[in-house]
């Protein structure tokens, strides 16, 4: 009996350790394959949070325009470098996971993929797989590979993401600044019978400064100085090659992001500085210039300080047969169409082959619907960034969205994929910083779990504070 009990004890104790997965083999295949992981994931981290890793990748989205042009670089090749960082970008997602911890992200990636299908089912509802999907899909996947890489750079080091912004911009400018005075005539002209440079024409300069500008200002703050000298380079070469060329459109989007810039650090009212009001001023700019065409209340600065005619080159009269064509068209517009497909819709001038207005260029490729998932992407990104706009690097971003939004107004400046790159370093920010504010407690104590008792938001004080967790304690 003793015997027949030593079986079946051992065979219960050989069930339950299999059950419970202690078989040794199994115990060490899953650390061997966890070790593995995690080596991999180590490398993918290491890789997306080295600057020069980042800023090769930066560059390689951007697809510079000269650079194809002077040199016969095939697109295809870098349409290779920007897949490979596509892939590079999915498998740490995958992998690495971090980032799905916060609810606010998926939000934000939700919007980012609305704005994706909008324009992908409005191309193919009125073009059908047409070449033009391939070139929605070349506005989409730039963007979306630079919104990965960035995510992931600023939750490994959110210094080194700012460093790689701000050096693949640094050098552009500079060079930008050489051939403007180099070159005045401009390096080629473009399809659009405008001389162009290395950023491309003069109204397109302000969307690398104003990134450049911002990573610079961060930088500093980060290293607690109040200039360095290529952040000194940096403004110089900004004002000079927007000065020399006069572009309004430049000039104005460097004026939007100083002096609210200026003012933020000076007025105490954090909640005058937030992403929210920059969206509502924009939008209500837009309403006024393009829509009502109320631009003779600004005839002061138009004509007086930036010597340009009430028609804004014509872009008036452009807008104008704008609002026409999307009347036709509200809810899915009309897609991405060809430079003379859009030509055509406005007249068939051939200097017409964009809106000049970004929120138009948005309602002619999806309507409605895209502009709508456009605002939210906006809205989702002011819910992470507001609640830590009391930082000075909070206010930093926030006064450059708001000057990409109001240079949105003047011109559509296509999918440029760096004001998304801005946008997502301050959405990442407004996660990082302001869960870190959350586990602290009003007495600034950190608790060991990193969470808080109950909501600091509702603590109005510290005894409010601890009778709140005693009563979660159930005391």
């Amino acid at each position: 009996m003793c015997t027949v009990r030593g079986r079946f004890a051992g065979t219960a104790g050989s069930a339950y350790s299999a059950v419970e997965g202690k078989d040794p083999a199994e115990d060490k295949r899953r650390k061997e394959m966890k070790n593995r992981k995690t080596k991999i994931q180590q490398f993918l981290a290491g890789l997306s949070g080295s600057p020069i890793f980042v800023c090769i990748g930066l560059w390689t989205f951007w697809e510079p325009d000269f650079i194809k042009a002077r040199t016969g670089i095939p697109d295809t090749l870098f349409d290779a470098g920007a897949v490979i960082y596509l892939l590079f970008d999915m498998a740490f997602f995958m992998m690495r996971g971090r980032q799905r911890q916060h609810k606010a992200m998926r939000k934000y990636h939700c919007a980012l993929l609305a704005v994706a299908f909008i324009m992908c089912a409005s191309t193919l509802l009125h073009s059908g797989l047409h070449l033009q999907m391939w070139k929605c899909l070349k506005y989409i996947y730039p963007i979306a590979g630079s919104v990965l890489l960035l995510e992931a750079a600023m939750f490994e080091d959110e210094t080194n993401a700012f460093r790689a912004v701000y050096w693949m911009c640094w050098v552009q400018i500079v060079v930008n600044c050489l051939t403007v005075f180099l070159c005045p005539n401009g390096l080629y002209t473009g399809t659009d019978n405008e001389r162009q440079f290395l950023l491309g024409n003069e109204n397109v300069f302000i969307m690398t400064i104003l990134p450049g500008l911002c990573a610079g200002s961060m930088l500093l703050l980060k290293k607690g100085r109040k200039i360095s000298w290529d952040y000194a380079v940096l403004v110089l070469a900004c004002i000079a090659s927007v000065v020399k060329v006069w572009s309004v459109s430049s000039l104005l989007g460097m004026l939007c992001f100083f002096i609210p810039l200026a003012a933020a650090f000076i007025i105490p009212w954090d909640l005058l500085f937030t992403v929210g009001v920059g969206i509502a001023a924009a939008f209500a700019g837009f309403v006024t210039m393009v829509l009502l065409r109320l631009e003779y209340l600004f005839a002061p600065v138009i004509v007086g300080v930036f010597h340009k005619n009430l028609t804004l080159t014509r872009r008036t009269l452009l807008w104008e047969k704008l609002i026409e064509a999307i009347g036709k068209s509200p809810v899915t517009g009309y897609g991405v169409e060809t430079a003379e497909q859009f030509s055509a819709r406005v007249g068939g001038d051939m200097h017409w082959v964009h809106a000049h207005d970004y929120y138009l260029e948005l309602l002619m490729k999806g309507g409605v619907l895209l502009l709508g998932a456009f605002l939210l992407l906006l809205i989702v990104t002011a819910c992470s960034l507001d609640p830590v706009i009391a930082r000075k690097e909070a206010k930093i971003q926030s006064a450059t969205i708001f000057a990409f939004l109001i240079c949105f107004i003047g011109d559509c400046y296509e999918m440029r994929t760096t004001f998304y790159m801005i946008l997502t370093c301050a959405m990442v920010y407004g996660c990082l910083h302001g869960r870190a504010e959350e586990r602290h407690d009003l007495c600034g104590n950190e608790r060991a779990d990193g969470k808080p008792d109950v909501p600091v938001r509702l603590c109005k004080n510290a005894s409010e504070h601890e009778s709140g967790s005693k009563r979660e304690a159930g005391l």
